[in-house]
């Protein structure tokens, strides 16, 4: 009697996983979960492109770069590294999130932008925080429709920021803004994904 064939289940991650991929949408491309992409790979086109309609004002130099997304069913972290400007990104997105042939469909519950940079010779550093308007905002995309590694689009259109830290030294901080980096950094994960000095090694594998 022939056996019976066992149909194998999946699930979604429950950590980083360098076989979860989102696709970037202008070249169709699978970004795997882990995956060091630099510009001299056919995998940058995409943010190539992207940095060339959305150029940042912090950035002198932007042709030459590194990046990395890492993917869970709670946590997307995309970090980049800019060598020309010595400037460092990081983004965090929290939510529940699943993956199916390069799509990513979720919801968000928090976002954070950080960025360290050495551009003037001297160190300078921004966290932003933001939560959703509405009690969560649900998505369903590709890579680069819904988590672009600016937070721009989401901030516009669906997130409200909820503090800014800056390492200034003014006692007196316009409302919403912080000197005080431990304010911003509460929460577990990103106490850990943006802890004092992330920047020194910002490909760490298996972030989350």
């Amino acid at each position: 009697m022939a056996k019976k064939k066992t149909r194998i289940k999946t699930s979604k991650p429950s950590a980083s996983n360098g076989s979860i991929g989102v696709r970037d949408r202008l070249t169709g491309q699978l970004l795997y979960s882990d995956e060091l992409i630099t510009e001299s790979t056919a995998k940058a086109e995409g943010l190539r492109q992207q940095i060339a309609r959305y150029p940042s004002t912090y950035l002198s130099g932007h042709s030459q770069f590194q990046y990395e997304v890492e993917l869970s069913d709670s946590m997307a972290v995309v970090t980049t590294f800019y060598p020309e400007s010595n400037h460092y990104q990081r983004n965090i997105f929290k939510g529940s999130f699943a993956y199916s042939k390069g799509l990513m469909r979720g919801k968000l519950d928090m976002a954070a932008h950080a960025w360290v940079s050495f551009e003037t010779g001297e160190y300078d550093e921004v966290i932003v925080i933001a939560r959703p308007q509405t009690p969560k905002t649900s998505f369903k995309g590709s890579w680069f429709d819904e988590l672009p590694t600016s937070l721009g689009r989401l901030l516009e259109t669906s997130m409200t920021v909820e503090m800014t830290y800056t390492p200034d030294s003014e006692s007196a901080l316009p409302s919403g803004m912080t000197n005080d980096r431990s304010a911003v950094t509460r929460d577990g994960d990103l106490a850990r994904l943006l802890a004092e000095g992330w920047w020194q090694n910002p490909f760490a594998p298996n972030l989350i």
